[in-house]
């Protein structure tokens, strides 16, 4: 529980430049409104102390936003490591960002993902439910921390457990 707070505090840190910040409104903030494109995708990388175990985690994404703030799509993801077995994933999702400032944005994502692990006979679901930070390099470019709870469903034995990830992420605004 103490690394999940820990984990939040680290998250949420960048929040507190927002006071600073004046705020804009949703015109103000053209790269999330109705009819443009992102193109962008999350990476993670975990490695233990001691170095014996270690995963990587990539998922690029398309969406397109259907009302101001509000985007849809899909999103692949690839995961492997030496303790895991890869998988590839795919699956819609939904963005909405509730908070614009002048260089930044904060969003709520979701996923859901038919998982196909390498080597298993069973599939099964999993669902995404993430909390990011963009910050804006240029008025197209973003990148930003995520922290998403991941969920697994609908599966036989082998199903991995849920738990918490943190992620970073690259958007392109077209």
């Amino acid at each position: 529980m103490k690394k999940f707070f820990l984990l939040l505090t680290l998250v949420l840190m960048p929040l507190t430049s927002f006071a600073q910040e004046q705020a804009a409104s949703a015109s103000d903030a053209k790269q999330i409104n109705m009819g443009n494109w992102e193109i962008g995708g999350e990476a993670s990388y975990f490695q233990t102390n001691d170095g014996d175990d270690w995963a990587i985690y990539a998922s690029p994404r398309l969406e397109y936003f259907f009302l101001n703030r509000f985007s849809a799509g899909g999103r692949a993801i690839y995961r492997d490591g030496n303790r895991i077995s890869t998988e590839t994933s795919f699956g819609p999702s939904l963005t909405y960002y509730f908070a614009t400032m002048e260089t930044s944005a904060l969003y709520v994502d979701q996923s859901v993902l038919f998982v196909n692990p390498a080597g298993a006979d069973d599939n099964y679901f999993a669902g995404e439910t993430g909390l990011g930070w963009d910050y804006f390099l240029s008025p197209t470019v973003a990148l930003g921390p995520s922290i998403r709870g991941v969920y697994y469903f609908n599966g036989g034995t082998g199903v991995p457990e849920g738990g918490l990830a943190f992620r970073v992420a690259l958007s392109i605004f077209l």
